[in-house]
């Protein structure tokens, strides 16, 4: 990805259609353009911060706001394996233990 096309510490206000197959994103200072957006928070809290108007569907505009933010108090680690076992097993690489288990979860 090109260097100038991440912008940090920059609230997105709003993220509308443009009306040309792209998307107008609105922050406090500008209005940027842009093809595609990376949004780097929780689900739950980009649809309560940032508005979309009604370009998201309502079915997945229910499931982030139902979409528990727990990831705060999370500790999150990337491990290197020589190879991906876990897809032969049917799994996308990621594990967890909710709080309070001693089983952790795979999936």
């Amino acid at each position: 990805m090109p260097t100038d096309t991440v912008r940090l510490n920059t609230p997105v206000t709003a993220i509308h259609p443009d009306g040309r197959d792209g998307l107008d994103v609105h922050t406090p200072d500008q209005t940027l353009h842009a093809d595609h957006v990376v949004l780097a928070l929780p689900p739950a809290l980009a649809v309560e911060r940032i508005d979309f108007g009604d370009a998201l569907p309502a079915g997945l505009v229910r499931l982030a706001r139902s979409t528990p933010v727990w990831m705060g108090a999370v500790v999150k680690v990337v491990a290197l394996y020589p190879f991906v076992f876990w897809r032969e097993q049917g799994l996308a690489g990621a594990a967890f233990r909710p709080a309070g288990s001693s089983t952790a979860m795979a999936a």
